[in-house]
């Protein structure tokens, strides 16, 4: 008796050469690598701006001496993911202003409105 498939099982994939496997390879890491960027940069974004229980400036005060570092590197990577066309969230929301100190902290204040 002949076995039963529901479909006939698909034909084998031709083996690519191995430097096109090693070019689909770093395609995809490259994909995964953006793609964790983007998603990690957004969720920060919110954590900051969004955040339903501190306010940004209190956030910004708890970052102490790593502020301004924190700062740049999200705007540095910001910069990047929209050269690689990424969609990221605006930089900061109109009302704010940043304040580099020299020990590495920042203060935000909210402006009028």
């Amino acid at each position: 008796m002949k076995p039963f498939t529901l479909v006939p099982p698909a034909a084998p994939a031709p083996t690519l050469p191995s430097a096109t496997r090693a070019a689909n390879a770093i395609k995809g890491e490259a994909n995964r690598l953006s793609s964790f960027c983007l998603d990690s940069f957004t969720r920060a974004y919110r954590l900051l701006w969004e955040n339903t229980t501190a306010p940004p400036d209190a956030i910004v005060a708890a970052m102490n001496t790593e502020a301004v570092k924190l700062f740049t590197a999200s705007a540095e990577l910001a910069q990047l993911l929209i050269a690689l066309g990424a969609s990221v969230a605006p930089g900061m929301p109109a009302g704010w202003t940043f304040t580099a100190n020299a020990d590495g902290s920042a203060t935000l204040t909210k402006t009028a409105s």
